[in-house]
């Protein structure tokens, strides 16, 4: 009988408390307009400068001077011309080889036979490379297409003003020692 009573108030406390909880939000929803009903649409500025806006009978919203929090930070527009920029705007290479116009790398050597060649150039800061045919070199993307006895051959794609392609062939030479 005593585990009866204990349980018993112990409900009564909690229904209590709950009771106590729902009437102090009821009163602090009614001092800020929430439970009054408006027979005129409430006015609230859109963060706008002098604009405001009417809401249709039955919206209880209590804007205060606030901006709209459905109005999108960034505008479309922006946000398009951003993403139109970032796509013409390439990222640098991580092969260094890729890093540099073709003209600022010098033919240092070539060595081979007819049937398969390699040759090294160099960089602006005296890093060695070796270049095979097929390796990709300059800012352009242009690919070695021949290496010869004293130069090799690159072959870049550059776009003209209609959107066309031209192939332009950029010859390294070999450079004697004096």
């Amino acid at each position: 009988m005593n585990k009866r009573k204990r349980r018993f108030k112990r409900s009564l406390e909690f229904f209590g408390a709950i009771l106590v909880t729902v009437s102090f939000v009821f009163l602090i929803g009614t001092t800020q307009g929430w439970g009054a009903s408006s027979t005129s649409a409430p006015e609230f500025s859109s963060g706008d400068a002098g604009k405001t806006e009417t809401l249709p009978i039955g919206y209880g919203s209590n804007r205060l001077g606030r901006p709209d929090p459905f109005v999108p930070f960034v505008e479309k527009d922006l946000a398009q011309k951003k993403l139109k920029a970032m796509k013409k705007v390439r990222p640098l290479s991580i092969f260094p080889l890729q890093r540099a116009g073709v003209n600022e790398f010098r033919l240092v050597g070539i060595a081979g036979s007819e049937q398969g060649r390699t040759a090294v150039v160099t960089n602006a800061r005296g890093n060695y490379f070796p270049l095979t045919v097929g390796t990709v070199i300059g800012l352009n993307g242009g690919t070695v297409t021949d290496i010869l006895e004293d130069s090799v051959i690159v072959e870049e794609r550059a776009v003209t003003g209609k959107g066309q392609y031209k192939t332009r062939r950029i010859p390294l030479k070999l450079q004697k020692a004096n």
